[in-house]
């Protein structure tokens, strides 16, 4: 048993020269897999070198650490750790990540939004490790088998992503062409429309149906929040049916925003945000005001909201055509919307394609889900072996029936 700052080197040397930058954001959490982003560097960085291990030490709980294999900067929210001669590289990285470790730094951790880990009190953490001897066949074993974890989650990460790609294009083959095959067709003059059936119109938006906006409460003024209006943002727009607020507004909240509350059946669109934002969409299913930042399509007589939601599914990609602004970020307004062509079936066909769409949505989802489920239990099988290979607690038989099982 020794004190972990007997077995390791702080080293706090910043960098002097360019090289290859790694922030908190480059590591992915619980695995150390490097993320290549455009990160810039902020402030003063250290500098690292092939061997050292860097562990995050802002947000410990979210276990970021990285093993270096080549000379770079890393931002000083990172500890960089040098390994002593009584523990490998390869054994402190998996240490670092091991559930245990991860644990008593984050309970010995300072600040509430933002906790820090202070290497006074990690450096004095006791660790009781095998002989160096052993560590490169547990460090080696760790290696194979988090690929093989690794390799599963990537295959179920997949089947999730063609199954949404699935119902994705189900929805664009249905609000273009209907139910019927073989239907006769007309050319719309429009790229991403195409052909569509002859009994369908093809209108602008604001000539069937009235968009609104909304506003923000002044934040400062926490007698503008918690009240009994329901109001929604951006992020909560989760392109499916929204069943209930996340925030509510006073009734003077709501005035001085001179904001009105929605009817159900709105149909909700995201105009601000940027590529990754504009276009997400909700189908509202409670009265509730709204921010500046959503464009909501009101109720009509001649477009039910759920074919008019699943048309905004489709339309979501094609928002950035009309996107404006200097910005790195581009918006779009509710002129925008208002000026989308809209295709509108007759009432019948509009029931029918939406009970179709919601029947495979539903069933899609339930998929998705248990793909997720399993995707959970493969992450925190993995952390767990890591700490039980760390700790000398691993029974080699059971971890080949429990990656089966979880296979």
């Amino acid at each position: 048993m020794k004190r972990f700052k007997y077995l390791v080197q702080r080293r706090t040397e910043r960098a002097r020269e360019g090289g290859p930058y790694i922030g908190l954001e480059n590591i992915e959490s619980g695995t150390g897999r490097r993320i290549e982003t455009v990160a810039a560097s902020e402030g003063e960085n250290l500098a690292f070198r092939p061997g050292d291990v860097l562990f995050g030490k802002l947000r410990p709980y979210l276990a970021k650490a990285f093993l270096a294999d080549f000379e770079g900067v890393c931002t000083s929210e990172f500890l960089v750790l040098r390994p002593s001669n009584d523990i490998t590289s390869g054994f402190l990285f998996y240490y670092a990540l091991s559930p245990n470790f991860i644990d008593v730094v984050t309970s010995f951790s300072s600040g509430a939004k933002m906790p820090r880990a202070e290497w006074d009190v990690i450096g004095n953490l006791e660790v009781d490790l095998p002989p160096a001897s052993r560590q490169p066949a547990i460090v080696d074993f760790l290696d194979r088998e988090t690929a093989r974890i690794d390799d599963l989650i990537a295959k179920k990460l997949l089947i999730a992503e063609l199954l949404r790609e699935k119902h994705t294009a189900l929805v664009s083959n249905l609000v273009r062409g209907g139910l019927i095959a073989n239907a006769p067709t007309r050319e719309t003059g429009i790229p991403w429309i195409g052909r569509v059936p002859v009994s369908w119109s093809l209108v602008k938006l604001k000539w069937v149906l009235r968009t609104q906006s909304g506003g923000t409460p002044l934040t400062d003024d926490d007698s503008n929040y918690g009240g009994e209006v329901p109001w929604l943002r951006t992020l909560d727009l989760n392109n499916g049916e929204i069943l209930e607020p996340a925030v509510r507004i006073s009734r003077k909240a709501l005035s001085e925003i001179a904001g009105t509350v929605l009817p159900a059946g709105s149909v909700l669109v995201a105009m601000y945000g940027g590529e990754g934002t504009i276009g997400k969409h909700g189908l509202l299913r409670f009265r509730s005001a709204v921010n500046q930042a959503i464009c909501a399509i009101l109720p009509g007589s001649i477009v039910t909201p759920e074919f008019l939601h699943s048309y905004m599914e489709f339309y979501r990609p094609y928002w950035m055509v009309e996107a404006q602004g200097t910005r790195r970020d581009p918006n779009i307004s509710q002129q925008t919307v208002r000026e989308c062509p809209l295709l509108i079936p007759p009432i019948e066909d509009q029931r029918a394609i939406a009970r179709v769409l919601n029947d495979h949505g539903r069933a899609n989802q339930r998929s998705v889900d248990l793909i997720a489920g399993a995707i959970t239990l493969l992450r925190e099988y993995r952390a767990a072996l890591i700490s039980a290979a760390v700790t000398g607690q691993l029974d080699i038989r059971r971890h080949e029936k429990k990656l089966e099982a979880l296979a």
